[in-house]
């Protein structure tokens, strides 16, 4: 049927989808804990809600805040990445930061009692403490407020960083892998051996595997789902990736799934004939690299989600077998004077 056949070419489709969204968290996840991410957008907020990056630092150099740090990893040990990897805790607790602040402005004149010549932080206290009526409790819990209504923009100034950064790395992962959603259509659409075969994993990944999570994707099961559906494509040989002259000519292993296409790796842009390369490359493929950056980058739960939709779709579509029934009885005409 026509119809099916458009939702078996689209299951694959949005399966090597899922599959590249994993590659693509993968490596977000890995640089974000490279370079403390988190605590480089908590450290920039509080600097932002303080009004002042002298006194930030003094809340981090108090002995309850780096209780909460973890030690440095070896991204911050490289003198050229020091400023952009992240200090100091991941998350610091409203509580805590109500009496660290408190704590470090103690001997500071105004906090209190500010004026308008005073710095923002002393006249933000000073209204706290008039809004709790001089119970200390409750402008401490005055403080807390503040901190978390703050502490919310943050977590949106980190998630629309992370969406920035998630179509970086798909643009990296789809031209690496020569990703082009048109050519994986016109594939799919060609080969129904191929389609259906396709459709097959994809059922049993989907049934069987459970649905990315929130959790990082550099967890152990994350990492063994990544590893099973790359096996699966490199098993159906989808148009996915590079051919590399250098590698078949030495007979080794090619960068590409399936090498009927004839699309040689373009080499390293700073080499002679690089660029032109790399544009007559993008030429071919500019739409279709677009189409899958756009797609990855949305996630490996959206796709997955959208496989479970789409499966139930097909399942419904098609028409269950019946059992055949039993021939219709004809009563045979009785004979004359006998009884009915």
């Amino acid at each position: 049927m026509f119809g099916i056949d458009i939702l078996d070419v689209a299951i694959g489709l949005f399966f090597g989808y899922l599959v590249l969204s994993l590659a693509v968290t993968t490596a977000n996840e890995m640089s974000a804990a490279w370079f403390r991410r988190r605590a480089w957008m908590l450290h920039r907020g509080i600097s932002t809600l303080l009004d002042d990056p002298q006194l930030a630092d003094k809340l981090y150099e108090h002995p309850l805040i780096q209780s909460l740090s973890s030690p440095p990893g070896l991204v911050s040990r490289v003198p050229a990445l020091q400023r952009l990897v992240g200090r100091g805790p991941s998350y610091v607790p409203s509580r805590t930061f109500a009496m660290v602040l408190l704590d470090t402005l103690q001997n500071h004149p105004g906090t209190l009692q500010a004026s308008e010549g005073t710095r923002p932080v002393d006249r933000v206290l000073a209204l706290l403490w008039k809004e709790a009526k001089n119970d200390p409790d409750q402008f401490r819990a005055n403080v807390e407020t503040w901190f978390n209504d703050s502490m919310e923009r943050v977590s949106g100034w980190y998630k629309r960083r992370t969406q920035m950064l998630l179509l970086i790395w798909a643009a990296v992962v789809t031209i690496g892998t020569n990703a082009d959603t048109l050519v994986i259509a016109k594939t799919l659409w060609r080969d129904p051996a191929l389609r259906q075969a396709l459709v097959e994993r994809a059922e049993g990944y989907v049934a069987t595997e459970p649905a990315p999570g929130a959790a990082p994707a550099t967890t152990a099961a994350d990492s063994a789902r990544y590893q099973a559906a790359i096996e699966d494509l490199a098993e159906l040989q989808l148009p996915i990736g590079w051919d590399d002259p250098a590698a078949a000519a030495e007979g080794t292993a090619s960068l590409r799934l399936i090498n009927d296409t004839g699309d040689d790796w373009p080499g390293p842009i700073w080499a002679a004939g690089g660029v032109q390369r790399w544009l007559q490359a993008a030429n071919r493929h500019s739409i279709g690299w677009l189409l899958t950056i756009l797609a990855v980058s949305m996630g490996a739960p959206f796709w997955f989600d959208t496989l479970n939709r789409i499966m139930s779709v097909r399942t419904a579509g098609k028409a269950p077998e019946e059992s055949p029934k039993a021939p219709r009885t004809v009563p045979e005409p009785k004979a004359a004077g006998e009884k009915p």
